[in-house]
């Protein structure tokens, strides 16, 4: 699952990066936001759904149908993961949490560079910092 979220978002992320839009931008940055304060709120729950709503966008601007398609078909199960993981974060590993607003933060900034070598670095990163985060809440105790 998480191999089909990465083929995507790359794909997305490579597709927008030359012609993302300042309004998408302030659009995601508006969503860590919104993050940031539902972690100060220790809503673990709205921060999932703010999360998962930052990469609908990214998927959204790639403005490609069957990548939609593909991102929706999968999109609950991942809000699910992420629901587990991310409550996990809030209850056992807070340090966490800034980390993971960071990365977002590092998203945006290698969508605006618009290098294609930035871009997948970042989201190699991201992507493997998901999967551990993932992998510990569902299988470790």
């Amino acid at each position: 699952l998480y191999d089909v979220r990465y083929l995507l978002e790359g794909f997305a992320m490579q597709r927008i990066a030359t012609h993302i839009d300042k309004s998408q931008i302030v659009l995601l940055e508006q969503l860590i936001e919104k993050m940031e304060l539902t972690a100060k709120h220790e809503d673990y729950v709205e921060f999932s759904y703010y999360d998962i709503q930052f990469h609908d966008t990214i998927i959204k601007a790639a403005e490609h149908t069957r990548i939609l398609h593909l991102w929706r078909s999968i999109r609950q199960i991942l809000l699910t993961f992420l629901l587990v993981a991310t409550e996990k974060r809030f209850t056992e590993n807070k340090e966490e949490i800034q980390s993971l607003l960071n990365n977002h933060r590092i998203l945006i900034e290698a969508l605006r560079s618009g290098d294609p070598n930035r871009l997948q670095e970042t989201l190699n990163n991201h992507s493997k910092d998901n999967w551990r985060t993932v992998t510990a809440a569902y299988f470790k105790s």
